[in-house]
């Protein structure tokens, strides 16, 4: 919670905090927050990211703790403060304790991106000046990963680590066979995913 804290205090421009517990978080610091960004009409956003893996019927510990506080917190949502969470199962398949949290949140489902959205993600990198691309280079992303969101992500990410295994002056650049390169290690890492994906497709017809 406090490395939370200081990160917004950081981007803000807002005194770090020396120290914070759940109340000062909700009583003190985000009204601080709220009110600072109510002048400068901006809004703070908290993106929880592979939300679901706390829903774990074994570990009751996000029931008994987590979870109340955050559906209090969320009972705060405003202009000013909004809340993203990115599951990765079907609402079905979630516990009774998870899907009460989500209960009053709108829902969207993400599907596989297409060509022009996996081109935006991918160029992610160079937008911020880290690599550049081949067009080339793009274009097998886009045939390796069919616009799935994960899958293009963990390339995206092998890819870069392996471009900066050795020290550059200029952004490197991605060419078709760095990509290939990069493909047998990204599959390795997403070993767990891909199962999960296989797993999750309907049974053949016999």
């Amino acid at each position: 919670m406090l490395v939370l804290a200081q990160t917004i205090s950081a981007e803000l421009d807002l005194p770090q905090p020396k120290a914070i517990t759940t109340d000062s978080f909700e009583q003190q610091f985000l009204p601080q927050v709220l009110t600072h960004l109510t002048q400068a009409k901006s809004a703070l956003v908290f993106l929880f990211d592979e939300f679901d893996v706390l829903d774990n019927p074994t570990d009751q510990a996000a029931g008994k703790a987590f979870f109340p506080y955050l559906t209090h917190l969320l009972n705060l949502a405003s202009r000013q403060l909004q809340f993203v969470f990115v599951i990765g199962r079907k609402p079905e398949d979630l516990t009774n304790l998870t899907l009460q949290v989500f209960k009053n949140i709108a829902s969207q489902r993400v599907s596989l991106l297409n060509q022009a959205d996996t081109r935006q993600v991918v160029l992610l990198s160079q937008e911020n000046g880290t690599l550049q691309w081949q067009e080339e280079a793009i274009a097998e992303i886009w045939h390796l990963t069919n616009g799935h969101p994960y899958l293009t992500q963990m390339l995206c990410q092998t890819i870069w680590n392996a471009a900066y295994l050795a020290d550059h002056d200029d952004a490197p650049t991605v060419t078709p066979e760095l990509v290939l390169v990069a493909l047998p290690k990204t599959l390795d890492s997403s070993t767990n995913a891909l199962e999960w994906l296989w797993q999750g497709l309907p049974n053949p017809p016999c």
